[in-house]
């Protein structure tokens, strides 16, 4: 729909609905509105949304869910709006969204929830707004954020939670916002965040807790801003940070 240059309006009310539903949705500079109200539900379904030079409006309200539903949305110079009320839920759900100089705004709500959901999210220039509100929950579900280049917005509200969830987050030149209130919590979650030559904010309100949490975060040339509040708390949780030239 709306693709190589032509437009479609919003997608609401429970539209569009199957595998594959909404997939190249705005394609090759094309448009699509919002996709709104539990529409394009199913495996794939709004699969490089976005991509390639397009744009499409807010997902909300439940809608693209299912596995890999916006993966790469936003993606290769595209654009898509926020992604929220618990849309675009499912393994691998927003993985390389906004990647590649695309764009994606904020994820919030329980949005981009399972594993893997926001993994490399921002990668390779692009961008992604802030990550609240316990969206991109699962094993992976943050790691390489923001990678070779990218950015994230801040990631807070006890979001990106599980095992290695923001590992590498802000690498290779990258830059990652605060992370803050609970979030990036697990074993590994902030293994190498910040590190070379990338960026992340500071790490507060009891976030990136488990073992080897923070290990090398800022390393290599790259930095972490301020660690409090009872954050990067477990055995060699801040081993080795700020190595080899970081901060």
């Amino acid at each position: 729909a709306g693709y190589f240059g032509g437009s479609v309006g919003s997608i609401t009310d429970g539209s569009c609905y199957g595998l594959h539903s909404c997939s190249w949705a705005g394609y090759d500079s094309g448009s699509v509105g919002s996709i709104t109200d539990g529409s394009c539900i199913g495996d794939y379904a709004c699969t490089q949304a976005g991509y390639s030079g397009g744009s499409v409006g807010a997902i909300a309200g439940g809608s693209c869910n299912d596995h890999h539903a916006c993966l790469y949305a936003g993606s290769s110079s595209g654009s898509v709006g926020d992604i929220t009320g618990g849309s675009c839920y499912g393994y691998q759900a927003c993985y390389l969204a906004g990647s590649g100089g695309g764009s994606v705004g904020d994820i919030a709500d329980g949005s981009c929830y399972f594993m893997d959901a926001c993994n490399s999210a921002g990668y390779f220039g692009g961008s992604v707004g802030s990550i609240t509100d316990g969206s991109c929950y699962g094993l992976h579900s943050c790691s390489w954020a923001g990678y070779d280049s990218g950015s994230v917005g801040s990631i807070t509200d006890g979001s990106c939670i599980g095992d290695y969830a923001c590992t590498q987050a802000g690498y290779s030149g990258g830059s990652v916002g605060a992370i803050a209130g609970g979030s990036c919590n697990d074993h590994h979650a902030c293994l190498y965040a910040g590190s070379s030559s990338g960026s992340v904010g500071d790490i507060t309100g009891g976030s990136c807790y488990g073992y080897q949490a923070c290990y090398l975060a800022g390393s290599g040339g790259g930095s972490v801003g301020d660690i409090a509040d009872g954050s990067c708390y477990f055995m060699d949780a801040c081993n080795s940070a700020g190595y080899f030239g970081g901060s």
